[in-house]
């Protein structure tokens, strides 16, 4: 019985997601499909075809997700990292004025205000924080760089 073509192709597409070579893939399918180079050959190169075309595919649609993301985070008027980062700054330099709600003659007013000490401590410590200034640092602190040995028994003498 002559060997489906197209279980071939998708036997030789399965291979190509999992990287295998041309040489392992006609082992691989001479062994299951019993067919002859020429014809894995023609079958390797129209599986490829296919193979570029999805992927390309694959690339369209993410470059358009990304740019749809974009475009809405751009509409919602969501900061980015960079843009955050730089009011962050400007409070930490105290160049940035605050509308702060405070209470005078038992009322409660707005004010804008420059920031005070809690404030400017309070973005320098969030700036830190979206840099990864507080992950921990790892330290060997019991070998010294050297390979600890396993204590195999203890020695009487």
């Amino acid at each position: 019985m002559k060997p489906n073509k197209e279980n071939i192709i998708t036997d030789i597409l399965i291979a190509l997601e999992r990287g295998t070579t041309y040489n392992s893939c006609l082992a691989e399918i001479d062994f299951i499909w019993e067919c002859s180079e020429t014809t894995f050959s023609r079958y390797w190169k129209e599986a490829n075809a296919r193979y570029r075309k999805v992927n390309e595919e694959i690339q369209l649609d993410l470059k358009s997700a990304l740019k749809d993301s974009a475009e809405a985070r751009l509409k919602m008027g969501i900061l980015t990292k960079l843009e955050r980062m730089d009011i962050l700054s400007d409070i930490a330099r105290g160049k940035l004025i605050l509308t702060k709600y405070i209470v005078c003659d038992g009322m409660i007013q707005e004010r804008e205000i420059a920031p005070d000490y809690n404030d400017r401590k309070g973005a320098i410590a969030e700036l830190n924080k979206m840099d990864g200034d507080y992950a921990p640092v790892k330290k060997d602190i019991t070998s010294g760089g050297k390979e600890i040995k396993a204590i195999t028994g203890i020695e009487v003498k």
